[in-house]
């Protein structure tokens, strides 16, 4: 991914509290489908998110190695202007968040 993006910095983060540093980035993208399709066709290696091999999204010739990285969840935030009111849809989109947010700490505390 791009060094400007949270996946990045999250990896980077990751691999230095396991005493490694990130290789130097051959190819830098902001597509994640961008991704699998460059390590498809080349003999590099490239970090995606795990959701993506369960989503079905990715090429049957790609392998996912059996690498485990501690993972330090980032914070996600949500902007709106401040003169609108929230609707409904804009509280069940936040109610679901603060949902999947507590169900991710569960299993973090679970884990850790």
């Amino acid at each position: 991914p791009a060094e400007d993006t949270t996946f990045y910095k999250q990896i980077a983060q990751s691999l230095r509290a396991s005493g490694m540093s990130l290789p130097p980035p051959r190819i830098q993208t902001f597509s994640m489908l961008a991704i699998p399709a460059v390590v498809a066709t080349s003999q590099m290696l490239g970090f995606l998110p795990s959701s993506m091999f369960g989503a079905g999204a990715l090429s049957a010739g790609l392998q996912r190695l059996p690498v485990s990285i501690d993972w330090t969840a980032a914070p996600v935030g949500i902007l709106r202007r401040r003169d609108d009111p929230a609707s409904d849809q804009i509280e069940g989109f936040l109610q679901i968040l603060r949902s999947v947010a507590a169900s991710a700490r569960g299993a973090l505390l679970q884990t850790g």
